[in-house]
């Protein structure tokens, strides 16, 4: 059943501010996965005029006839990483079968990795998203970003609605033009059949992460349960079902959906890390999903 979003989220989340796996998830940001990603963006600054020894593929030719004389390309290195956080607000994270909603456990995620990020010193941004984009906040740097960052995935009229991921990576692309990363926080379910071409679509200008929020009951049925209610998060069709006839097909059909996510991520190069709602070691399966990205693009 979906569930009302508790505003009494955001207190929470800033009592994580003073724990220290925030510190050790921003010293994982400064000194290892981010800085996979540090100085592989250039930017265009400016021309200058052509000196003996130049590259000659850096002369740009039609500034140089306009200009009548051989300009070069001056190309500055982006030193910093553009975040961008694209946290799911839609019905079927306002569900939770324990003491969270999945759209709780994924804001303080997204809060967690915001903070370590801001830390070492980069640029963070958040779309929030149902039906497309609800929120866009563009990246920037510093700590207050951190509370702007807040106050909306605390705010309860920010969750509800459909989903459409598709329509939402189609229009980040048209809202921001520099080059970064995408963290996609999600449960992922309702995602079309060509949701794939979207990512191979964003990997032309982004790095792509995701992080699959399930809740125990969207992985699995309670065995010895009997009869058992299943509702649709958007349509809200419901379906009785008994758990111990369906408790195998369910899981199957679970495993295989999210095996088909994983190998959406894999077909842009990027990554996924499944969590369970409510499970206290996920900063640790934080820190190891990045180790090991890390280790796979150094390799």
């Amino acid at each position: 059943m979906i569930k009302d979003f508790q505003p009494e989220l955001l207190p929470e989340v800033r009592e994580l501010m003073i724990k220290a796996n925030r510190n050790i998830l921003s010293r994982t940001f400064t000194g290892n996965w981010l800085s996979t990603f540090k100085g592989r963006g250039i930017e265009f600054s400016d021309y200058r005029q052509y000196e003996t020894g130049d590259d000659a593929s850096m002369i740009d030719w039609r500034a140089s006839l306009r200009a009548r004389k051989i300009l070069v390309k001056e190309l500055t290195e982006e030193k910093n990483l553009n975040v961008l956080i694209v946290l799911d607000v839609s019905n079927s994270m306002l569900y939770g079968s324990g003491k969270y909603l999945k759209a709780e456990f994924a804001a303080q995620i997204a809060s967690s990795i915001s903070f370590g990020a801001l830390r070492a010193g980069d640029a963070v941004g958040l779309v929030t998203f149902s039906e497309g984009i609800r929120t866009f906040i563009q990246p920037n740097i510093g700590l207050k970003q951190h509370n702007i960052m807040l106050s909306i995935i605390a705010e309860g009229k920010e969750y509800g609605g459909g989903f459409n991921l598709d329509k939402t990576l189609s229009e980040i692309m048209g809202a921001m033009k520099q080059r970064g990363m995408l963290i996609i926080i999600s449960d992922y379910i309702g995602v079309s059949e060509k949701w794939h071409h979207y990512l191979e679509i964003a990997r032309g200008r982004f790095e792509i992460v995701g992080i699959n929020i399930r809740d125990p009951r969207d992985r699995r049925l309670p065995k010895h349960a009997g009869e058992y209610v299943l509702e649709d998060p958007y349509s809200e069709k419901k379906l009785i079902i008994d758990c111990a006839q369906y408790y195998a097909p369910y899981k199957k059909h679970v495993e295989k959906e999210e095996e088909a996510i994983k190998q959406a991520f894999r077909m842009v190069q990027g990554d996924v890390l499944l969590l369970e709602v409510g499970q206290e070691n996920y900063i640790q399966d934080l820190l190891l999903f990045f180790h090991k990205r890390e280790q796979m693009i150094r390799a």
